[in-house]
């Protein structure tokens, strides 16, 4: 009798703070064998997904997400009349809930690799800082590190046009 009684109490215990979710129909078979001391069958269920929430201490310091909003110079109009925009893409968010964006513009005609450099940190200037780095056929990258994310910036000329792509990665 201690034992359903255990039992029951238990499970009075679990429905009470499961926050008024209904039971599913496999935790009901469950929990009715449990409490006639019958042998609980096997149900297989789907793992749950990891939760993309950000830890309570975060969430409570930045209620509205804001950490998460493309940095103020991330933009497709960023280049205003000196360039195009050709493309755009975000990754999926990572198990932290941390993604990854990038963004592609065609220059204007006659921009050279070194202008293109010049835009780039010119535009980033005072939120990253980036150094350069040469590359194999007049292309140069651009790498620069915040307290919150990489950015990754590469100028050269794609399909006869010059071009700046320009990616960050949240890293917390």
């Amino acid at each position: 009798m201690l034992r359903v009684t255990t039992a029951a109490f238990a499970v009075l215990l679990c429905t009470a703070c499961d926050g008024g979710a209904k039971a599913k129909p496999d935790t009901a078979v469950a929990t009715k064998a449990e409490a006639k001391g019958a042998p609980v069958p096997a149900v297989a269920t789907a793992a749950e997904p990891a939760s993309s929430e950000p830890p309570p201490a975060a969430a409570a310091a930045d209620p509205l997400g804001a950490r998460f909003q493309d940095p103020s110079w991330f933009r497709k109009d960023m280049f205003g009349s000196e360039a195009t925009f050709v493309d755009f893409a975000r990754s999926e968010a990572n198990e932290a809930g941390l993604f990854k964006s990038h963004v592609i513009f065609a220059l204007a005609e006659g921009t050279t690799t070194d202008k293109c450099v010049e835009m780039v940190t010119g535009k980033l200037e005072g939120a990253v800082e980036l150094t350069a780095e040469d590359l194999p056929e007049d292309r140069k990258q651009l790498k620069g590190t915040t307290d919150r994310y990489d950015v990754t910036a590469m100028c050269g000329a794609a399909d006869g046009k010059m071009k700046a792509y320009i990616a960050y990665e949240w890293t917390r």
